[in-house]
């Protein structure tokens, strides 16, 4: 939350970095101008050391400065990282961090269960498989969200990962095509 102590802030057209850049309305800095800044003034006033600017306002190993942060309410901690703390940040960040790094876990549960499905599939039916025919044994099973081109993608995964376990074998490369073996 913003703290009603300071003063209100107005942009003025020009680069508030010093530059004396004309900016667009609305707008305190040139694009970029704003890290230049702060690290002039860290530079300035801290002798170019960020820890020794957190040491100057109480934070550093004892007193975090991104979990006050998210105590006053201006950024935010990710509620899906395994690991604690989470990933903080502005709410943006977060949801850019969960975007790239959370969605890749239903990914990861759609390639499981398309191996547990074409497992069994391989399993009952033996003989040659390639994507087509694992795609077509993942629809029947249900599991044939999206568009053709990431249900391929699922199915090779799933055609390399039953290798790896050794259900298949790869007898050919391009097009590729595995053999169920005798297990």
């Amino acid at each position: 939350m913003a703290r009603n102590d300071k003063p209100r802030l107005i942009p003025t057209g020009t680069c508030w970095c010093g530059c004396e850049r004309e900016v667009g309305l609305g707008k305190f800095f040139a694009a970029g101008h704003d890290k230049a800044a702060e690290a002039a003034l860290i530079a300035l006033k801290y002798e170019g050391s960020v820890p020794h600017f957190l040491h100057a306002h109480g934070y550093g190993p004892h007193h975090s400065v991104s979990a006050a942060a998210v105590k006053e309410g201006v950024w935010m901690e990710c509620d899906e990282c395994s690991t604690k703390p989470g990933y903080r940040g502005t709410p943006e960040s977060v949801q850019n961090h969960k975007r790239k790094y959370h969605r890749r876990n239903d990914e990861n549960e759609d390639t499981m269960s398309a191996c547990r499905s074409l497992g069994q599939a391989v399993r009952a039916l033996g003989g040659l498989w390639d994507t087509q025919r694992a795609v077509t044994a993942l629809r029947d099973a249900g599991i044939g969200r999206g568009d053709l081109q990431q249900q391929e993608k699922r199915a090779r995964e799933a055609l390399r990962q039953l290798a790896d376990g050794g259900l298949l074998v790869k007898v050919q490369d391009r097009p590729v095509q595995y053999r169920a073996t005798e297990k």
